[in-house]
């Protein structure tokens, strides 16, 4: 007995929907325009500061120690997480040129 009361409900729900969507008139109906996003471009990925220095370690000379990079970089507000351009740029703001 429980099916049948909330499939009349249902079903009345239904009704009422219909008949109201049957009063309104054609031209106060307007159609859903979906914009599509533009493209974005390919962004480089983003790499952390250890795989960007295990990617880096031989161009960079020996005298300068990564911990102490990596205190320079945080001081700097580099992201630990950036593009390999954007640790290239602080490391030459650090002063040393890659080759």
């Amino acid at each position: 007995m429980g099916k049948n009361k909330n499939r009349q409900a249902k079903e009345m729900e239904l009704d009422v929907i219909e008949e109201m969507m049957d009063e309104a008139p054609e031209e106060q109906q307007e159609e859903v325009v979906v914009k599509e996003e533009p493209r974005k471009r390919a962004e480089a990925p983003k790499v952390q500061f250890d795989g960007w220095y295990a990617a880096r370690a031989a161009a960079i000379p020996a005298v300068h120690k990564k911990e102490i990079l990596k205190a320079d970089f945080v001081g700097r507000k580099v992201p630990m997480v950036a593009t390999m351009a954007e640790f290239d740029e602080a490391l030459k703001m650090y002063g040393v040129k890659l080759a």
